[in-house]
């Protein structure tokens, strides 16, 4: 049996007519009606599980009148790191049962994370330090405070902080010139950044050398030379000479999230006067480019459009002899 051109043109209009039209029966049952669905939550959203680090222990002497200098570092214990809070911070200093209403005053940050307030302790003694942000809630027209007290959970730097984070690091050459292709003596002073008893340090810390806006050019490894002062000492080789950036960091390739942000250093480096020292702008061995030749790619195109070329003049010599 044999079918016109235009019986199959029919046809496969018909078949989409059919298929524009049909209703999806099986999605629409399986969408959820308005009326199953749970109804909105009313409640305050949940607060996330912050943790607060007291920078040293309460004075078991403190008398009342007596001002206290607290710092405190907020932890967030479910992703782990120091938020950066832009909310206003309190501390209290709360008396025993019956000894009368806490002391409060606003918290100052001083670096990201980390507050600093002056409290004095109440008449009636000093049972505990609290620390939290102030809130309010309204219920039919009618508002309390409702503070969002968090937690105190010990004291010194949160035990999981990073000590990039909780610590300031200082690069130091020396005031010795840099050249490409020469051991250079460089230090690095880790500084705590609160008044805390104990920061744990790093057996090593390590120093990169890059551009700018660019990769790694040279790393080196130092060792903690005095753990009292957080000074870690070594040399470093930078292969080429140009302006470059020295940063200490906890590792050789983890970037930004394990670089200490206030290492950033700005240097020049000089280029060598011996053979084979690099220089800032390293122009290719001459012949080179010419031995390379051109890339695959370049070469077929070309190919192309000799063929192409070829064929439109044989076809305009061909109509022409006509």
């Amino acid at each position: 049996m044999r079918t016109t051109p235009a019986l199959t043109a029919c046809g496969l209009v018909l078949l989409v007519v059919l298929v524009s039209t049909a209703r999806p029966a099986p999605l629409a049952a399986a969408s959820p009606s308005a009326s199953a669905s749970a109804p909105a939550s009313e409640g305050p959203p949940e607060r996330p599980p912050f943790e607060a680090w007291l920078d040293r222990p309460v004075p078991p002497d403190a008398a009342a009148g007596d001002t206290l200098d607290v710092g405190v570092t907020i932890w967030d214990a479910l992703g782990r790191e120091i938020p950066r809070l832009g909310a206003t911070i309190f501390v209290q200093a709360v008396p025993p049962a019956g000894g009368g209403d806490p002391v409060r005053v606003v918290a100052i940050r001083d670096w990201p994370g980390h507050f600093r307030a002056q409290v004095d302790v109440p008449a009636g003694g000093l049972d505990r330090l609290e620390t939290g942000i102030p809130g309010t809630v309204c219920e039919n027209d009618v508002c309390r405070p409702d503070d969002w007290l968090i937690p105190v959970a010990g004291t010194g730097p949160p035990p999981d902080a990073p000590i990039t984070t909780i610590a300031e690091a200082r690069i130091d050459t020396g005031g010795t010139a840099l050249a490409a292709n020469r051991p250079a003596d460089v230090s690095v002073a880790v500084r705590p950044r609160a008044n805390w008893e104990t920061v744990p340090l790093p057996d090593q810390i390590v120093v990169r050398a890059r551009e700018p806006r660019g990769p790694n050019l040279a790393t080196a490894t130092l060792p903690l030379k005095d753990s009292a002062s957080g000074t870690y000492e070594g040399t470093i080789t930078i292969p080429r000479a140009g302006d470059l950036v020295l940063e200490a960091a906890t590792d050789a390739d983890g970037g930004d999230a394990t670089r200490f942000g206030t290492s950033m250093t700005p240097v020049s480096v000089a280029a060598g006067s011996g053979p084979g020292d690099g220089n800032a702008e390293e122009t290719p061995a001459s012949g080179a480019a010419a031995d390379e030749g051109l890339p695959p790619i370049v070469l077929v195109l070309l190919v192309g459009a000799a063929v192409l070329g070829a064929g439109v003049m044989l076809a305009g010599f061909r109509s022409g002899s006509r």
